[in-house]
């Protein structure tokens, strides 16, 4: 993919962490008015505490040590298998998160997840990459293959972050493995460039109806469509209606960002509904 710079630990984490951040944004869009998902406030932690200590090369390398080589340890078999088999299936069972049948109150993040021990600051900080990675695959699944670019990037992301930590310390990975972890980055950008190539710019609706779609993403606008109709045969409801849509296409044209346009008009609605109705004038005979 021409788009794909990672020539290091560096920019691996760089680019896994921001195609997780990705993913937890759209998550958000599809589940309009969700609040945050807890992974990926661990998620945006974790990428501020690494963009503070990337600067410094030997802090990278202990980062390194104590972070990505214990998680390839751990994983070393599954990680050196081949990520996509002769039936074009992703291998990924080793990173999704399990369905968990039983009700646990958790202290840590489900599945493979970036932490270390050592150090009483970095206790309460974690990487969750499972959970963003099934995230992903959850989505893309409800869609038929939209946003499907977003669990390869989080795969392409993890595996080159393990690869560099690898290549230049022979003494934790064997060269079989490390060309292991190559081969697969290698498939990765590969089907990452071909469904770039099938890639077709989708249709868009034009006017403001459109517009907001286009903006809040992948919002379930039948069910809007169905509240219209409902709401048709009332003069009163009907004219409500509209002054909503109205009030979100002048904020979204004027430049504000659409959810806040959705939080103005929620606050306004409240206000008004909580000031007490005015009494109508007797009339006078």
């Amino acid at each position: 993919m021409s788009g794909v710079n990672i020539n290091d630990v560096k920019s691996s984490l760089h680019f896994l962490m921001g195609s997780m951040v990705d993913t937890g944004r759209s998550v958000m869009r599809e589940t309009f008015g969700m609040q945050k998902p807890s992974w990926l406030s661990q998620t945006e932690r974790f990428e501020s505490f690494f963009s503070q200590l990337c600067e410094d090369s030997s802090a990278v390398d202990n980062f390194r040590d104590k972070f990505i080589v214990p998680l390839f340890k751990s994983n070393e078999l599954a990680v050196t298998g081949k990520i996509i088999n002769d039936s074009d299936v992703i291998q990924d069972e080793f990173i999704k998160v399990k369905d968990d049948e039983q009700l646990r109150l958790r202290k840590t993040p489900r599945g493979l997840f970036l932490h270390s021990d050592e150090g009483a600051a970095l206790k309460s900080l974690y990487l969750p990459i499972s959970e963003a990675y099934t995230s992903a695959v959850e989505m893309s699944m409800k869609h038929k293959q939209r946003n499907v670019m977003l669990p390869v990037k989080i795969l392409l992301g993890f595996y080159s972050m393990i690869f560099y930590s690898l290549k230049d310390c022979p003494e934790q990975a064997s060269h079989d493995d490390v060309e292991s972890v190559r081969s697969n980055i290698k498939i990765l950008k590969e089907y990452m460039d071909s469904l770039d190539e099938k890639d077709e710019p989708e249709d868009k609706e034009e006017g403001p109806m459109g517009m907001i779609k286009n903006l809040l993403g992948n919002v379930n606008f039948d069910q809007i469509g169905e509240m219209m109709n409902k709401v048709t045969s009332d003069e009163t409801a009907s004219a409500e209606f509209k002054q909503v849509f109205d009030k979100m296409t002048q904020g979204i044209q004027s430049g504000q960002a659409p959810m806040d346009v959705m939080g103005d008009i929620i606050k306004q609605a409240t206000t008004q509904a909580e000031q007490p109705s005015q009494p109508q004038e007797a009339i006078q005979e």
